[in-house]
């Protein structure tokens, strides 16, 4: 995972998808991120905060090679402050093998308490079954 100035030392991310029809699917993708650090106001230093994030994402072209994605959901703790913020998410997942995913991931999250928006990245494996 890269960001907006804060690195993390660890992600879990999963995804429960629902088929709407042959091509479009919904999907729930939670991801836990360990261990913020915070680079706040020249403030570097790392902690044991973890920090949420849930989208809600409807997913097209769910049997083809590269299937995007995009949706809205919340992130809890961005910047460890403690807050629950919205964001916005989209991505791709690139259907590699029958049970292998490699998923390209790109969040904004609106932090209107500190006036801020960060934005994260992540490449994302995932294990279907």
């Amino acid at each position: 995972r890269f960001g907006a100035g804060d690195s993390t030392n660890g992600v879990i991310t999963g995804r429960i998808g629902y088929k709407l029809n042959d091509s479009t699917a919904i999907s729930v993708r939670p991801s836990w991120i360990f261990t913020n650090n915070t680079s706040n106001n020249n403030n570097n230093s790392s902690n044991t905060d973890g920090s949420l994030r849930l989208p809600l994402t409807v997913d097209f072209n769910r049997r083809g090679f590269v299937s995007p994605y995009i949706g809205g959901g919340i992130a809890t703790n961005v910047d460890s402050n403690n807050q629950t913020n919205g964001m916005l998410t989209g991505g791709l997942d690139l259907n590699i093998h029958e049970n292998i995913t490699l998923g390209l991931n790109v969040n904004f999250i609106f932090q209107p308490d500190i006036n801020d928006t960060d934005w994260e990245a992540m490449t994302l494996l995932y294990l279907r079954f």
